[in-house]
């Protein structure tokens, strides 16, 4: 019996896969970017939430229609459930995102798809037959190896996690154009194998697919065939090895016009045609050699840290951007004390509402550093900075830039906004006393006998610690030298080396266009001094202008959105609700170290044994499925009802006790509508502040004339966005608990209590 095409299989047409919707063409067809023998791509657009929408590509493992007939199966993959747990983990800037996967049942065929980012750019193959394009990308010859480092960290990425790709090619390796550079993206992870003692164990057998002239013999004579565990791990890792050295001289071949076996001019690059044709055992074995190709540069300011080229340093594979490490900074930043960090979320709600957000405290801590290590770089080469930036004060910024997050752990985000509104509250919980605990804590009998201080003072033995803690925690008096007022600067300013983490980071793990790309070395060549601080040239006020801009967006959509305000709101009434039980505060201050949020959560709740209300609101947020209070009332100071704006106003200086008090007079007000559960907390009050929102107001602009003039001053976007933030992102919102969805429905209640609640304000604070 003739079996179906698979265009008649999947019917392109008419394919619906739930919250996705698929891109049409000028013929009302669904667009393909791509196919091959193991299977089709379609463009298609993600909603996360509303307004805010992804495009995104699926894939479905469905054979081309020889395979289908030769093979007697439609599917093109034998253990899709396995892998697709296996590569939804996968987090690496260059390696494609999998954002879903699932079956489309078309039949009766269960027909598997995944879901990832969508590249926009050329594939490898595209960009080597473009000679536009490559003499554009290349035509300083010696970034080959730039390409080749990132294909090879990626692919090195997934061999650590025993995932073998099995399809490396010029066509599975995208390429991500700007106007200067590209970015190395590896796709088609839908055909890899993961090959661990898991894996071996369920017996499981493999389909031998990809494309034929990548594989060496051994694999060839088995394409189109199953094979055991034993037999493909054989095969692995030399297959990709082969695939990748045979990607490599494509390369070569293309972008230098020659054939592998010429001779050129360029040493350099005749020993990299002679080490891609050798044989290794490992990815790694020719990453190392290539390296060994690249030209020797000088060691920066006497320190390895800044030395890319040195000896003694090499990367730490990072999402977006890699770490250099040298052996010092790694015995630092992989004390207990920072690794601990690993278990502190990045983001609040990242992970419940955008599932890549998996990013944490760690990530961020490192990517800190990598900026600075990157900034200080940058402001060697100018005259001004050398004079200042001596070895000694290169090391303590760099060590700030390495503890200037180490303080935080779970929940630190919503103590600090509890503190922001009364200095009463916590006052031991500070940054201040959380530094030297870091510092000097050490457990002898747990695997470190050495604290954090005694391994910095090991390595870098003339960094003054205490001035350390100075630059992080803030001083009221300043600081007396010029140097240190400018790492200062780097470290607490709208563009300094956290913020401009954070702004590329988030992003980028939310899904969002891939992270927020900011050309980081022209913003750096753009910086400045005056006043001992930080400031910016005129033509970088649009670089810094792209940084505000971004920081506003994340505001509006992501940090001050209405789950993350709800969730922060339950956690600082629970917080604020336990803060005058016996030993809370210090309970706080002894387990922050290494609790994760579920931990400190069920601290929490040891607290609250014989408090109702506060366990009520641990239970919704720890339970599998957390659940939010729900909006209530919203609004903000761009009301055209002036009492309204100024209640907003009002409310945003009230300290969280007074605050309080209003929530329970608000929440007597409204029993006459709802009726409530007195043992439970059943009002919130949320308005967000951020006395330090970094928007640009602290960055004075150096004029072509060296007159100085403040950035609001001579920027309509930053100016702009400065008036504009507080009235139209800082809403009041007014949250009920979720078990009174039903009673709104009733009766009208809803808009009953839309009214009570305006009247109520009104009286209140009109």
């Amino acid at each position: 019996m003739t079996k179906k095409s698979r265009k008649e299989l999947l019917s392109v047409n008419n394919i619906q896969i739930a919250n996705y919707n698929f891109t049409k063409n000028e013929l009302d067809e669904n667009i393909i970017l791509g196919e091959g023998g193991s299977g089709i791509v379609f463009k298609i657009e993600q909603e996360f939430v509303p307004e805010v929408n992804s495009t995104r590509a699926i894939k479905f493992f469905v054979f081309k229609d020889d395979l289908i007939n030769k093979l007697d199966t439609y599917i093109s993959t034998l253990n899709f459930e396995d892998e697709i747990v296996n590569i939804s983990k996968f987090n690496h800037q260059n390696i494609l995102k999998i954002i879903d996967g699932g079956y489309y049942k078309r039949d009766g065929i269960n027909i598997p798809y995944i879901v990832s980012d969508f590249v926009s750019g050329k594939t490898l193959e595209e960009l080597l037959e473009n000679a536009e394009l490559r003499e554009q990308y290349f035509s300083r010859k010696e970034s080959i190896f730039d390409l080749f480092k990132q294909i090879l960290d990626g692919l090195i990425y997934l061999h650590n996690r025993q995932f073998y790709h099995c399809d490396i090619a010029p066509k599975n390796i995208f390429i991500s154009l700007n106007s200067e550079s590209y970015h190395v993206i590896i796709g088609d992870l839908g055909v890899g194998k993961t090959l661990d003692k898991q894996t071996k164990k369920e017996n499981t057998e493999f389909l031998i697919t990809g494309t034929r002239a990548f594989m060496p013999k051994s694999v060839s004579e088995l394409k189109d065939t199953k094979v055991d565990y034993e037999t493909l791990k054989s095969l692995q890792p030399l297959w990709d090895l082969h695939a990748v050295k045979l990607t490599f001289i494509e390369c070569i071949e293309k972008i230098f016009k020659i054939s592998i076996e010429a001779k050129t001019e360029l040493s350099w690059l005749n020993a990299l045609i002679s080490i891609v044709q050798k044989n290794y055992d490992s990815l790694f074995d020719l990453q190392q050699k290539i390296e060994m190709v690249r030209p020797i540069h000088r060691t920066i300011a006497g320190l390895p840290e800044l030395s890319e080229s040195d000896g003694g340093s090499w990367k730490k594979l990072m999402p977006l951007n890699d770490v250099l490490f040298t052996y010092r900074i790694k015995k630092i930043a992989n004390h207990p004390s920072l690794l601990r960090l690993r278990n502190v979320p990045q983001l609040l709600m990242g992970s419940i509402i955008f599932p890549g957000s998996n990013h944490t405290r760690y990530e961020h801590l490192l990517g800190t550093y990598e900026n600075m290590r990157r900034v200080l770089i940058g402001l060697l080469k100018k005259e001004k900075f050398i004079e200042l930036l001596n070895k000694e004060t290169l090391e303590l910024a760099l060590i700030s830039s390495l503890l200037a997050n180490a303080a935080r752990f779970p929940y630190s985000f919503a103590i600090h906004e509890l503190r922001n509104s009364d200095k009463s509250i916590l006052k031991q919980v500070n940054q201040k006393n959380l530094l030297d605990k870091i510092l000097n804590y050490k457990e002898e009998d747990n695997g470190f006998k050495y604290s954090l201080l005694d391994t910095i003072n090991q390595y870098f033995g003339e960094v003054d610690i205490d001035l350390v803690k100075k630059i992080i925690c803030g001083s009221p008096s300043g600081f007396r030298k010029p140097e240190v007022q400018i790492i200062y600067s780097l470290l607490n300013s709208s563009i300094d080396v956290r913020v401009l983490d954070f702004l590329q980071r988030d992003p980028y793990h939310l899904g969002m266009s891939n992270g927020f790309q900011l050309d980081f070395e022209s913003l750096v060549n753009f910086l400045d001094i005056h006043n001992n601080k930080i400031a910016i040239t005129s033509p970088g006020v649009s670089s810094v202008e792209q940084v505000i801009s971004a920081r506003y967006w994340l505001y509006k959509n992501i940090y001050w959105n209405q789950p993350n305000r709800a969730y922060t709101a339950m956690l600082k009434q629970i917080i604020y609700g336990l803060i005058k039980e016996n030993d809370f505060e210090k309970t706080i201050i002894d387990q922050f170290l290494f609790s994760t949020p579920t931990q400190l959560l069920h601290t929490f709740s040891g607290f609250a044994t014989e408090n109702a209300k506060i366990l009520d609101l641990i239970n919704l947020i720890s339970s599998k499925r957390p659940r939010m209070f729900k909006r209530l009332y919203l609004i903000n100071k761009s009301e055209e009802d002036s009492v309204l704006s100024g209640i907003c106003d009002r409310i945003s200086e009230l300290k969280f006790s007074e605050l309080d008090l209003l929530r329970t007079e608000l929440e007597s007000a409204l029993s006459s509508i709802i009726k409530f559960d007195e043992n439970k907390i059943n009002i919130l009050i949320d308005i967000p502040r951020d006395e330090n929102k970094k928007l640009g107001k602290d960055i004075n602009v150096v004029k072509y004339d060296k007159s100085i003039t403040k950035l609001t001053d001579i920027s309509g976007i930053v100016s702009g966005i400065n008036n504009y933030f507080d009235s139209h992102l800082q809403w009041l919102r007014i949250y009920i608990h979720p078990d009174y969805k039903r009673q709104l429905k009733d009766n009208d209640n809803w808009k009953k209590t839309q009214a009570s609640i305006k009247e109520f304000l009104i009286s209140k604070l009109g």
